[in-house]
């Protein structure tokens, strides 16, 4: 055999053992498949695929990040690898030609038990659903809430918030279990049990320590927040009382108000921290309101204050002018006033007064006018 294709032959063997070790050390990847298979997610399935790392490969990513109150916000980014170990993101690669140029000889891309291959797709935080009233168990047939569980990952809701469902909270917990173990197709559930229990009776609910009572039997029967929607509940008092008892226990209010004597700062006094359906704020700003009320009432109230401050200087200052030693004294009290009043700087409040500030009026050991 010629020399020269001995060598050659020796330079092939070793390129073909250099490619089985390379093999051997990179198993093949492998990616997931839209529904496991041909053909759409059969209806009954109950359970899903989960892995210990996987890897959204080439996808652009809407971040939703943005500056509250202005127009900035974070443009789609991509292609990005995102890495998930668990439940958690750990990581986010940049892919695009401008980062992957920086990333050296050695850069090996992400890999994982699975892989999605997003070239050409969109990833972005799971939607709530802050407003839902979930169809009662076989209602629309006998999977009729697995039906709307699937409309609604289907169109990127990962989390829905029930407002109060005639299923009734023992199956809908049942759900929420079996959603949160991954043995149900569906969102997360956050569960609100609707006021008052039973519905449509006055005669429950209808004062703060009942409230309170009620509030608790909500959280033993495995409800995650209160939703009023009808009086008594829309009692001032009695939803303050609401509210206040499930802050204690790791429940929030939602509140429906309609048309009551509650409107949306009454209720947002209260500790509510949900209004549904827009009643009870343009309320809020309608003269005659509780809310234009109180404020009318703090407006009279410090005018009041105001002129008997006036009056109670003018009086110091006039009993100074008999004597200079008083006089003095006098008008130092009123300046320390002034310096701290809101509207020190409006002219002829205060005849001929000194500038004091606050600071020195305590300095010197002197107590405000007011």
């Amino acid at each position: 055999m010629p020399l020269f294709n001995t060598r050659f032959a020796l330079l092939a063997a070793c390129l073909t053992l250099a490619a089985a070790s390379l093999t051997a050390q990179a198993p093949r990847e492998s990616f997931a498949t839209p529904n496991n298979g041909p053909g759409t997610l059969p209806m009954g399935t109950i359970k899903g695929e989960r892995y210990k790392r996987l890897i959204i490969r080439g996808v652009t990513m809407l971040s939703g990040r943005g500056t509250p109150g202005t127009n900035r916000a974070m443009p789609p980014e991509g292609p990005v690898d995102i890495v998930i170990e668990g439940n958690r993101i750990v990581d986010i690669v940049l892919m695009d030609p401008v980062n992957t140029a920086g990333q050296g000889k050695d850069f090996q891309r992400a890999t994982g038990e699975k892989i999605i291959d997003a070239r050409g797709m969109f990833v972005m935080p799971g939607l709530v659903e802050m407003h839902a009233h979930l169809p009662v168990a076989d209602s629309y047939g006998p999977r009729g809430l697995d039906y709307a569980y699937r409309l609604y990952l289907g169109h990127g809701v990962t989390t829905v918030r029930d407002a109060g469902t005639g299923t009734g909270l023992k199956t809908m917990t049942a759900q929420r279990s079996a959603s949160d173990a991954n043995t149900l197709v569906a969102p997360r559930l956050i569960l609100c049990q609707r006021w008052p229990l039973p519905l449509r009776h006055w005669d429950v609910g209808n004062t703060p320590d009942k409230a309170r009572e009620m509030v608790r039997q909500f959280k033993t029967l495995g409800a995650d927040c209160i939703k009023i929607s009808k009086s008594p509940g829309h009692y001032p008092d009695v939803m303050a009382a609401a509210a206040e008892e499930g802050k204690k226990l790791g429940m929030f209010t939602m509140v429906d108000l309609k048309v009551s004597e509650s409107d949306a700062v009454v209720a947002s006094n209260a500790g509510v921290k949900s209004i549904e359906h827009w009643y009870g704020i343009p309320d809020a700003a309608l003269k005659g309101s509780l809310r234009r009320l109180a404020v009318e009432r703090g407006r009279q109230e410090s005018r009041e204050a105001q002129r008997r401050h006036r009056s109670h200087d003018q009086e110091r200052y006039e009993l100074g002018s008999h004597d200079g030693g008083v006089r003095g004294q006098s008008r130092q009290l009123a300046g320390c006033h002034a310096a701290g009043a809101r509207d020190a700087d409006a002219p002829g409040r205060y005849p001929r007064r000194p500038r004091f500030h606050r600071a020195w009026c305590v300095q010197a050991g002197m107590e405000d006018v007011g």
